[in-house]
């Protein structure tokens, strides 16, 4: 738990996706401990979700002082379980937040945590997700995240022309050739995909990596699996200081960057306390 702290405290809006904890204690834990380190979150969390018996929740968290805001939120209704029609294994949570510093008020956050088996059908009915999510709240700014298992057999190179958001109107800023995970597969799994040409052109002004955090706080093999098998990864947007846009520039060591400059985005699978969950946080740079 020690190093999740530490990766939750460089950020400012978190995604934790795969909580199996039938409790419902775990989040209450994590922000306890992040109280008691002066880095104190707020949590928005979903219902527990999934056709199965194995459920999963999603939970946002965002740093208190950091000028965001959680302003509303849904699930998406896939269809009926019983009748096993539904469209998901586990349904998109959606959330919208504000942002004192961007220079747009709102982003619209789309979770997803997509079966592997059926990886190519979620990911072509994303799609509804993403309108459904323009019809309620009239904005194009919008960024999809989570482990989308969007390569590798899962997703091979020959289906990615059936998939609607794999297109020159959405920015997928982590390429396929990335690998964001720990183990010796090679595949891309954990991704952004970003619609709305404002936010687009912002995320291109940024940056985009996969946080290797094994090599950052020098952990084995053996210590970096029992954290997490997946990469985090990130995304860097630009904050809007005095009428004029902050750049990375300014810094040249990794993940190291001036106070309020960035406003980062990072996905990862995090296993602790016998539970999976994955992070998607917005980054506060400390």
């Amino acid at each position: 738990m020690r190093y999740i702290i530490k990766i939750i405290q460089r950020y400012d809006l978190i995604l934790i996706q795969e909580i199996r904890d039938k409790s419902q204690t775990v989040m209450y834990k994590v922000l306890k401990q992040l109280e008691e380190a002066k880095t104190p979150y707020r949590k928005h969390i979903s219902k527990r979700l999934g056709r199965t018996t194995s459920k999963e929740q999603y939970a946002f968290l965002y740093r208190i002082g950091s000028g965001i805001n959680l302003e509303d939120s849904f699930t998406f209704d896939d269809g009926s379980e019983a009748n096993k029609n539904d469209t998901f294994q586990r349904e998109p949570f959606v959330a919208r937040f504000s942002f004192k510093n961007l220079p747009f008020k709102y982003i619209n956050f789309i979770a997803i945590h997509v079966e592997p088996n059926t990886a190519v059908s979620e990911l072509q009915h994303l799609m509804d997700v993403y309108e459904e999510t323009l019809k309620r709240w009239k904005s194009k700014d919008v960024i999809i995240l989570g482990d989308l298992n969007a390569d590798c057999s899962y997703v091979p190179k020959s289906k990615w022309s059936s998939i609607p958001l794999r297109s020159d109107h959405y920015y997928w800023p982590i390429g396929d050739s990335e690998d964001t995970t720990i183990t010796k597969t090679n595949c891309a799994y954990d991704r952004f995909v970003i619609a709305g040409n404002k936010l687009i052109d912002l995320a291109k002004t940024g940056q985009v990596s996969v946080f290797k955090f094994d090599e950052f706080y020098g952990l084995n093999y053996t210590m970096a699996r029992s954290i997490s098998d997946h990469y985090p990864i990130e995304l860097d947007l630009p904050i809007k200081e005095n009428n004029e846009f902050s750049s990375s520039s300014k810094s040249t060591v990794p993940f190291k960057f001036l106070a309020n400059r960035f406003f980062p985005i990072i996905s990862a699978h995090w296993m602790q306390c016998n539970i999976w969950i994955l992070f998607s946080l917005s980054k506060h740079i400390l």
